[in-house]
């Protein structure tokens, strides 16, 4: 009896060392490179709760694409490097940091009797209707007026979190999902949320500068999304940049 006792417990030891170990070699949905919906990881985009637009605006047509579309690898060609998404004439009200891949075209209208604030909030993340594009995230809150009985055409500015996928064009759709569940890539956010990284930061010769920046922070997002995690070099460089306007 004290034999098969003995033998009884050995194998629920040993049981409880192997669920142990499966548990621990197991990935979370939040590790870098296994987030759902970012980069190769598979699944869909994980949010907190959906995106809900302040009452009286609306989003008119279609949320699409930007300019011609480049895949989004390292050495690339950048979206930023057409000159015409420069230019402060087009009729855009450019916001938002990133752009070299994912630029947005977004036409709002105010249906209110008063001017109303509208707010992409810090963790946003838009997926693309088509296969093998680019889905994006807003590292930072983007925050402006429109105007009572306006629409107001937006040039919103993100970051890719698929690295190697196409990037934004023209005449591709995208949704607006909300706020990301990942609290990995939420960290990012709050760390960026009063930096000078909004490209309205930036004033038309001073773009080299607003693009190296938006490289380096690119990379970290990769980092997280497709790689091993930011680094300490990468938080380093964040607590770095200079704060944004306090009226920003």
């Amino acid at each position: 009896m004290r034999k098969i006792k003995f033998i009884l417990i050995a194998v629920m030891f040993l049981s409880g060392i192997a669920i142990s170990c499966d548990k621990s070699d197991s990935k979370s949905n939040d590790d870098p490179g296994n987030i759902p919906g970012m980069g190769e990881a598979g699944g869909k985009l994980e949010v907190e709760k959906p995106f809900v637009l302040p009452e009286g605006v609306s989003i008119v047509g279609e949320i699409s694409g930007f300019g011609d579309g480049v895949e989004a690898v390292e050495g690339s060609i950048s979206l930023l490097e057409n000159p015409t998404l420069k230019d402060a004439k087009t009729g855009y009200f450019s916001r938002g940091s990133g752009g070299q891949w994912v630029i947005l075209d977004i036409l709002l209208r105010n249906d209110n009797d008063t001017d109303t604030y509208f707010t992409f909030n810090r963790g946003c993340v838009f997926e693309c209707k088509e296969k093998d594009y680019q889905h994006a995230i807003c590292l930072r809150k983007v925050r402006f007026k429109i105007a009572k009985k306006i629409q107001k055409r937006i040039k919103l500015f993100l970051y890719c979190i698929n690295k190697g996928r196409s990037g934004s064009k023209a005449g591709i759709g995208y949704y607006l999902r909300g706020v990301t569940k990942s609290e990995r890539m939420m960290k990012l956010c709050n760390a960026l949320q009063y930096k000078k990284i909004d490209v309205s930061h930036y004033d038309e010769d001073q773009m080299s500068d607003y693009e190296a920046k938006c490289k380096r922070i690119q990379d970290i997002v990769w980092a997280v999304t497709n790689g091993k995690g930011a680094s300490a070099n990468d938080w380093e460089f964040i607590a770095s940049l200079q704060d944004a306007p306090e009226d920003d």
